[in-house]
């Protein structure tokens, strides 16, 4: 046949039967189906004076680019065009028939652009299918009236997934009542979607919030009864078999309201009889689906070793790698059956296969936000695995328990720190070594391949997604009734463990050339043995706080061993709602009187936080023979001053032990992996006192001067601008940082975050950027107000200025966490960096300040003044000397020194300088 006399046949078939016609032919005449037959229609268009046939073959464009030539949404828009320039003929009023079937066609179109997610493209659909039945009326157009309806049907359950929740059950219950008058107007035998749509019927009265539920579940249970004896009557085993299912699920719901014991028994032996109809070779999918479905039957009969058994089978397919959602959803049955029932190893097993497919699904996204979404709605599995691990009892167990708490913590930082890493390393412009070389194939062939297993997988997220041939999948989320199983055959889940199996090995031959590079493709969670690498030290510890669903656990992390201390019935509830209620909002009060309240019921707080710790029992039993605590918080714990907690017999916690304080550890192993410069450093300070900061501009002079700093790494006042600020940190490179001006943390949006310098304001969303990456820097002191405040996010995550410079290249962040005050702020900076020269590290140096503030008394004034007097003895004996200049200078700082001092210590008169206020504001975030 040529394409000529094809065309020649559609026109001249009766209007409305073209589709069919040219679905027919094609099996027999694929190849004349092309563009090349779009062109003839396009020429014949182009040549016709007939206005009938214009339009007509406008009509046979749309059809042929809709529905035979390759999806994609440029020929989605050709087709809607070509169909409304037929409209402009077959119009309503003239042509009401041939309007009517291009509505409807119009109808299919727009439902399924953008992946059927638009609403407004789905609302178009509705319109379009409403103008058809105009003129498809039931009275006259019987059988295309019931098409329409089954159409709209489809599309009424669309719009139901994507408007508000509250809106969604009224479109659910136009979507039955479309479907029930397709049926009730079609001949059983005379559709094939006949059997498939009294199954989706069932399924929407099952949902339905109307009327009383008993009966909905009666009326969908005759519903899947019908549609099971019809698809047995037609031959159609895919439906029969999904009947079953549903029948399955109906008599589980059924069970919780009458006849327990018999409607669990009927649900089992109709999910019993649908596994049958699967194979778990050739149709694996549905095979694994039913067998979890069998299990939660089992929980609810109470037959628990055999649920687990289900349980298993179904994870033999829905492997983390294969299928990370279907896996998250059944590991995590298994596990919170297994948690239930005390099954320890089982629950771990269930957990731990749960974290890998939730971890999985992270890496498919590259949203930060939908990243951020993984963890949170997860978060249950993290509890509950460190839980079950502790109840345990063994150490291998403890340690995976630790190794989960690390796992959930800071990801979004640990994300941010990674991509930012990896993207500058890109952009360097260098010539590359051999090894740089096969790092770079290794890089592409692990991207190729996450492309690969990315177009696999949306492949079937399509057909979830959108499917004219399967009624069910419009309702998709509807929780109480299963999905429609997919056919996915197992040649393409080998395809999907093959290419993670695949990218598993790069990965670990990126790691083997670049461990820092690998971690930053993949964020690999830790084990105990690198976390163990953390610890430089016998004498250092890392203490990892977790708080749980009623419990509160304290790892306690050595370079040989893993323990932990327990406080008891201290909730992550309670815990978080009363430093909430004692610490958070007495802090947030803005009047003068609340913050002053704050700040005199402060030691009474962290005294009951002690308490609430059962933090002396914690020192003696487990932390007596060390001198280094890293310390990495949980929630609302990442805003407490622990310097500033009280220990029996010992003063403060900052007395017995030098401290360090990190978001996670996964962000201190970044900073460790690092490039460290040793001292000297290379210092700048950057410093605006013209709002009201007076000491800041001493304190700057000081640092200066204990440096040596030259000239043009200093920016004052109105140098201190964001531009200068990014020069002396790229340009100049250095490698220690004094910052020292007002800052603020915003509650309401933590990106928003700002230092505030003479131009402009740095805002942390802007320290995120590529644009500051820091690769020199070392060491940050941030002399400013809340650096180290922030509002922790359900994930743990602490956005603040100071992780901010931690994820944009620093090793190290001194930084604040309240509203600090100027004198002894500067003060405490200059003690800090006077012990930093002397050669003391940077949580040393931080102790060793904050107890020199702590216990400034007038002896240190009388010293400061001897300082001073000796200066200027010296000024005067080197008068007319090559050493004059720098005696003079001398002079002048212990003038400074003796200013700062005398400011301090009137501070006495109101508030001793002994207060935690004054002096535990600063944490040492980062390497020592």
């Amino acid at each position: 046949m040529e394409r000529t006399q094809l065309l020649d046949i559609l026109l001249k078939c009766p209007f409305g039967k073209e589709r069919q016609l040219l679905k027919k032919l094609l099996k027999t005449h694929k190849a004349i189906i092309d563009k090349s037959f779009v062109s003839i229609l396009k020429q014949e268009a182009v040549r016709t004076e007939n206005q009938n046939n214009w339009a007509k073959i406008q009509y046979l464009l749309g059809l042929v680019f809709y529905y035979h030539l390759e999806d994609s949404v440029e020929n989605d828009q050709k087709a809607i065009a070509f169909l409304n320039a037929a409209s402009t003929v077959f119009s309503e009023k003239n042509f009401p028939v041939e309007w009517a079937t291009v509505q409807n066609y119009l109808g299919n179109i727009c439902r399924n652009l953008a992946g059927g997610k638009s609403e407004a493209n789905i609302r178009k659909a509705i319109a379009n299918y409403q103008n058809a039945l105009k003129i498809r009326r039931q009275d006259t157009y019987p059988q295309e009236w019931s098409s329409i309806q089954y159409n709209l049907g489809v599309t009424y359950g669309m719009i139901a997934e994507v408007v508000e929740e509250q809106n969604k059950a009224g479109y659910l219950e136009q979507a039955k009542s479309c479907f029930e008058n397709f049926l009730s107007f079609t001949e059983p035998n005379s559709e094939p979607d006949w059997a498939n749509t009294k199954k989706a019927v069932g399924a929407l009265a099952q949902e339905s919030s109307q009327g009383r539920r008993l009966d909905n579940l009666h009326y969908a249970l005759d519903c899947y009864k019908t549609a099971l004896k019809v698809a047995k009557t037609t031959g159609e085993i895919e439906v029969v078999i999904s009947a079953l299912d549903y029948l399955g699920h109906g008599y589980r719901e059924l069970s919780g309201l009458e006849n327990r014991e018999i409607n669990l028994e009927l649900a089992y032996r109709a999910y019993s009889y649908a596994l049958k109809g699967y194979d778990r070779h050739t149709q694996p999918y549905n095979w694994a689906a039913t067998q979890n479905d069998l299990g939660v039957v089992l929980i609810e009969r109470g037959n628990i070793s055999q649920a687990v058994d289900r349980f298993k089978q179904a994870l033999t397919v829905f492997t983390p790698k294969a299928f990370p959602d279907e896996c998250t959803r059944i590991a995590r049955n298994l596990g919170n059956l297994a948690y239930e029932n005390r099954l320890w190893q089982t629950a771990i097993t269930g957990y731990g296969t749960a974290i890998e497919a939730v971890e999985v699904s992270r890496e498919r996204t590259t949203s930060d936000k939908q990243r951020q979404e993984f963890i949170r709605e997860s978060l249950d599995v993290y509890t509950k695995m460190v839980e079950a691990c502790i109840a345990s009892g063994t150490e291998e167990d403890l340690a995976k328990a630790l190794e989960t708490v690390e796992r959930s913590r800071s990801r979004y930082l640990t994300d941010l720190i990674a991509n930012r890493d990896r993207d500058f390393d890109r952009q360097v412009d260098i010539t590359k070594t051999k090894e740089e070389k096969a790092i770079e194939e290794h890089l592409a062939e692990y991207e190729r391949l996450q492309g690969e297993i990315d177009n696999l997988r949306s492949k079937y997220d399509k057909k979830i997604q959108s499917s004219e041939n399967t009624i069910r999948n419009p309702f998709r989320n509807v929780v109480s009734v299963p999905k429609d199983r997919l056919n996915i055959p197992l040649e393409d889940i080998q395809k999907l463990e093959k290419w993670e199996n695949e990218k598993q090995q790069i990965w670990l031959l990126l790691r083997d050339l670049d461990i820092v590079l690998a971690g930053q493709v993949r964020v690999d969670s830790q084990n105990l043995i690198q976390l163990q690498k953390l610890i430089d030290s016998p004498k250092t510890a890392i203490l990892s706080f977790y708080t749980a669903s009623s419990h509160t656990y304290i790892f306690i992390l050595r370079q040989s061993s893993v323990s932990y201390h327990l406080c008891p019935n201290l909730s992550l509830e309670e815990l978080n709602t009363w430093l909430k209620q004692q610490w958070f909002e007495p802090y947030q009060d803005t009047q003068d009187s609340g913050k002053k309240r704050w700040i005199a019921n402060m030691e009474a707080v962290l005294q009951q936080l002690a308490d609430k710790l059962d933090l002396d029992r914690l020192v003696d039993n487990y932390l007596k023979d060390l001198t280094e605590l890293v310390i990495v918080p949980h929630q609302l714990l990442h805003l407490i001053p622990f310097a500033a907690l009280p220990v029996t017999n010992g003063g403060y916690l900052s007395d017995r032990f030098i401290l360090r304080v990190v978001p996670s550890c996964q962000v201190l192993a970044f900073c460790q992996s690092r490039e460290q410069t040793q001292p000297p450093l290379s210092y700048g300070t950057v410093v605006y006192s013209q709002q009201g900061l007076y000491f800041s501009k001493i304190e700057e002079k000081l640092i200066a001067w204990l440096y040596d700093i030259a000239d043009d790494c200093r920016l004052r006042e109105e140098q201190a601008n964001k531009n200068g600020y990014h020069n002396l940190l790229h340009q100049k490179q250095v490698q220690g940082l004094l910052s020292s001006h007002h800052a603020k943390f915003d509650p309401a949006n933590p990106l928003d975050s700002e230092l505030i310098l003479a131009d402009s304001k740095l805002k942390l969303i802007e320290l995120l950027t590529l644009k500051w990456r820091m690769k020199e820097l070392n060491e940050v002191f941030l002399s400013c107000c809340e650096t180290s405040f922030g509002i922790p996010e359900a994930t743990d995550d602490l956005l603040t200025i100071a992780t901010g410079f931690l994820c944009s290249g620093a090793r190290n962040v001194i930084s604040s966490l309240w509203v600090v005050d100027d004198a002894s702020t500067a003060l405490l900076s200059f003690f800090y960096h006077q012990a930093r020269t002397k050669g003391l590290n940077r949580p040393s140096a931080l102790q060793q300040a904050q107890q020199r503030l702590r216990n400034l008394s007038d002896r240190d004034l009388e010293v400061a003044k001897e300082n001073r007097k000796q200066a200027k003895e010296n000024k005067k004996q080197a008068r007319n000397t090559v050493n004059y200049q720098q005696c003079e200078r001398e002079y002048a700082i212990y003038l400074d020194i003796l200013d700062l001092i005398e400011k301090v210590l009137e501070k006495k008169r109101s508030q001793p300088l002994s207060h935690p206020f004054y002096w535990a504001a600063f944490t040492c975030q980062g390497l020592a």
